[in-house]
């Protein structure tokens, strides 16, 4: 059987139980990446399903049996394949992702409100036998179970996939798992998509990271029940972040600091004439060359984060930048 280490913390317990987190998609500060952002530089083509029951309670029932698993490959649409009460789902990559400034990449599930959510939990591993999960945190209340069509609040939940609605991933950082020697978090090769029974009853409730049961729709005991997953949006891997300044790529080199400070100028120079776009964290561009260059200067006005995406006879890049006050 597969190993995997479940992040658990002592120290996290210290956390104030009033901590809120990143609300719905759209809403001032939710980290919520849509599906066309251009953080995106590809999605996982590859993915094992094992599903769960349609009711951890009566198995009898037998497991889910909605989608298939080509739904979870390929950018995200909407389609999607049911994991049902602890099913799971493992992605595998040729390219390594590798861990960059910001998140590495995101999951997408189908919730057709922001509060109509079903949750997983995120692991990852370099070699498909050690996995480490991402540390998990749920403030919902456990008092009263959370029922198969009942609400969720997204600022109550941290590190699950699913907490955002249909075409907005929730993004994971690999730099969060940096002190797990079992992994190396510039070479993971598989990531695990578990799904959140989501039950309060202690006979199969499953814990976040600081022992808290997680309460999550249940019983869904329908063909479709449990986590629906859609996609998984690549954002860093080893070809275009470690090797971000190979001139192979068209890039020579940044004359500026990442994060750049306001005060200062960016200034790239590229192996070619080049056709390029700065554009903000939601894919918006801010500015574009209108002729052919080999030099990028743009002073930017405002902190946050940024790309620059070019395009030249070596083919098409993208530079990632935090620019700071």
């Amino acid at each position: 059987m597969m190993r995997f280490v479940i992040l658990m913390l002592f120290f996290y317990l210290s956390i104030p139980t009033y901590a809120q987190y990143a609300p719905a998609a759209g809403k001032v500060g939710s980290n919520a990446l849509h599906k066309d952002s251009i953080i995106f530089i590809s999605w996982a083509e590859n993915v094992s399903v094992k599903r769960g029951f349609l009711d951890i309670a009566d198995t009898s029932l037998g497991r889910v049996t909605h989608g298939e698993e080509a739904n979870a490959i390929g950018k995200a649409d909407g389609a999607v394949i049911s994991l049902g009460d602890g099913g799971e789902a493992i992605f595998t990559f040729d390219i390594p992702l590798a861990n960059g400034n910001g998140p590495d990449f995101a999951i997408f599930e189908n919730a057709f409100a922001d509060e109509f959510l079903e949750l997983a939990f995120v692991e990852v591993s370099s070699n498909g036998v050690d996995f480490v999960r991402f540390p998990s945190h749920s403030l919902t209340q456990t008092n009263l179970q959370v029922g198969g069509f009942d609400k969720l609040q997204p600022e109550n939940l941290n590190n699950l996939a699913g907490k955002f609605r249909v075409f907005f991933g929730t993004p994971f950082d690999l730099q969060e798992l940096d002190t797990f020697s079992i992994i190396d978090i510039n070479s993971i090769t598989h990531i695990k998509v578990k799904d959140v029974i989501g039950s309060i009853d202690t006979s199969y409730a499953m814990k976040d990271a600081f022992f808290n049961t997680i309460n999550d729709p249940y019983p869904t005991a329908f063909e479709s029940g449990g986590f629906d997953l859609d996609a998984l949006g690549i954002i860093h891997n080893r070809e275009n972040y470690l090797g971000l300044h190979d001139p192979n790529k068209g890039l020579i080199c940044v004359k500026s600091q990442n994060p750049l400070p306001l005060s200062k100028e960016l200034w790239i120079e590229f192996t070619h004439n080049s056709d390029f776009k700065v554009l903000d964290y939601n894919g918006r561009i801010i500015y574009e060359n209108t002729s052919p260059a080999n030099i990028l200067q743009f002073q930017f006005t405002q902190k946050g984060v940024y790309f620059i995406k070019w395009t030249n006879v070596s083919g098409t890049g993208v530079y990632k930048l935090n620019v700071l006050d």
